[in-house]
């Protein structure tokens, strides 16, 4: 792995890999997740299939159906925002690759910067497990204080209506539609809280690599409406897209501090869902007449 990483890096050099290298990674990457996700929203039309009744039981909102005309919609707008605003963004993230970051972030070893003056020497090395974990967890902390105040800055209402409106058509949101949004929305609230920590702290590229890549797939699956075992849940932001309210961050942690996680109305949201799969796995009813037992909080919204 390590020959292959400095391969790759050493071949592109450090510009071409956080550029072209990443755009095209994280590119396939959002296109295979959403794809996946979306056999499982296609298989709800096909509720007797093996397929249809596992993502049935595992749909947090079981009841809505995307339709092709949705898709085709949300499929038009997502390129749009790669095309114009992802690639841009993410050349304006490689240029905090520069060879004085790069000294300055490998304590200003002389070895970092190779002939051409693109600093792959340092790059091409694999950091240890502890830089990895702790420049994610800075990621993280940025991430998660951007987005929750961006998010909430735009349901105020005049933002509400004119820029993130878009973003809640989808009531039972689905993984393509992770960056459904008004290019101004996804640039401050999407891009801007993953990629301003690898801009800012000059993160070495495995590190930014690694970040990055989890920061998708995070944002793709909590858009998905699937709660599934080993992910990341989906309940949260799926609430937020149901209520329009509450839920604004990505770990709740921040939701929690302020107060704006739900509360009482979030809970029964999730109980209902519990119930739900209790019920079908322990053969009580089907997903329909699980749902019908509790509808407290339909009646509330």
């Amino acid at each position: 792995m390590r020959a292959t990483w400095a391969a790759w890096v050493t071949s592109m050099g450090v510009g071409g890999f956080m550029t072209y290298g990443l755009f095209v990674w994280t590119t396939a990457l959002y296109y295979t997740h959403a794809g996946i996700l979306g056999l499982l929203d296609v298989s709800l039309r096909y509720p007797q299939s093996a397929l249809g009744r596992w993502a049935k039981a595992h749909k947090i909102q079981d009841a809505k159906l995307v339709t092709g005309a949705d898709w085709f919609k949300c499929l038009k707008v997502v390129v749009r925002n790669q095309l114009t605003i992802n690639i841009p963004w993410v050349c304006c993230t490689s240029a905090s690759c520069t060879p004085g970051r790069l000294r300055a972030c490998s304590g200003g070893d002389a070895n970092v910067l190779d002939v051409e003056g693109k600093g792959t020497t340092w790059a091409a090395t694999m950091p240890s497990a502890a830089q990895v974990g702790k420049e994610f967890l800075v990621c993280a902390l940025v991430e998660e204080l951007l987005f929750y105040s961006s998010h909430r800055l735009f349901h105020w209402g005049p933002l509400y209506k004119r820029f993130h409106k878009i973003h809640h058509e989808f009531t039972a949101p689905i993984g393509l539609a992770a960056t459904y949004a008004h290019p101004l929305e996804h640039t401050l609230s999407n891009l801007t809280p993953v990629l301003l920590g690898p801009a800012l702290f000059g993160m070495h590229p495995l590190s930014a690599f690694v970040w990055i890549t989890l920061a998708i797939t995070t944002t793709i699956h909590t858009h998905s409406g699937y709660e599934l075992y080993g992910w990341p849940t989906a309940r949260k932001h799926d609430w937020h897209h149901y209520a329009f309210i509450y839920q604004f961050g990505v770990s709740g942690v921040v939701d929690k501090w302020l107060g704006t996680d739900g509360g009482e109305r979030y809970r029964r949201y999730v109980h209902r869902y519990d119930e739900r799969v209790r019920m079908v796995r322990e053969g009580k009813g089907t997903p329909e007449e699980a749902d019908r037992a509790d509808d407290e909080d339909e009646k509330l919204k």
